[in-house]
Order: C-alpha cells, then sequence, then structure tokens
C-alpha cells in the first residue's frame, strides 16, 4: 500500500479523468446523471485536489476532506433509463467501478 499522497495523486492522475470521460461521454446525455449530480461531482474533484496538497503538510486535514469527497460522492446516485435494463444500467457500472476502485 502506498502512502496517502500517492493515492491521492493516483486517484487524481487516473480515475478521476476516466470517470469524467464517462460523465461527459454518455452518464449526463443518457440521463444517468443531473446537472446536480455533475456539480457534486465537481465539488469532489475540488475536495481531492485540495486533499492532496494538505497531504503533504497536515494529515488530518487531508483525512478529513478525503472523508468529506466521499460522503458526497456516495450521495450521487444515478437514474435508470426505460430505454435500458433497469436492474443494470452502464450508468451503475461506471459509479460502482469508481467506489470499487477508490476504495482499494
Amino acid at each position: 500500500m502506498g502512502s496517502l499522497d500517492e493515492k491521492l495523486w493516483e486517484i487524481l492522475n487516473n480515475m478521476i479523468p476516466l470517470f469524467q470521460d464517462d460523465i461527459d461521454t454518455f452518464l449526463v446525455k443518457e440521463g444517468y446523471l443531473t446537472e446536480e449530480d455533475v456539480k457534486k461531482w465537481n465539488d469532489i474533484v475540488k475536495l481531492i485536489k485540495e486533499a492532496y496538497k494538505k497531504s503533504f503538510s497536515s494529515p488530518n486535514e487531508c483525512l478529513e476532506k478525503v472523508k468529506n469527497a466521499t460522503e458526497l460522492l456516495s450521495s450521487i446516485s444515478t437514474k435508470t433509463s426505460t430505454a435500458r435494463d433497469e436492474n443494470q444500467t452502464r450508468g451503475d457500472k461506471g459509479v460502482s467501478l469508481f467506489f470499487t476502485s477508490a476504495g482499494s
């Protein structure tokens, strides 16, 4: 397991851009996420960037920002589409993938 700043850098450099691409490509366009969800996502990204900066000087503040970002992330839920199977949508997979990757 890497250090806190290494994990945050991995999230900033790898995971956030991939999920951002999903948001821009289809999650909003197909109705899986609302504009309010996108605003929350942007706030999450901002918190993670702030946490990364704090990881070098104040680990406790860093962890608090990560906790806030995680709570905000858990408040985002995908919306189902009648055009897709309501049991398992691509949007659900994308959010689940982000949660799984961020937790490891």
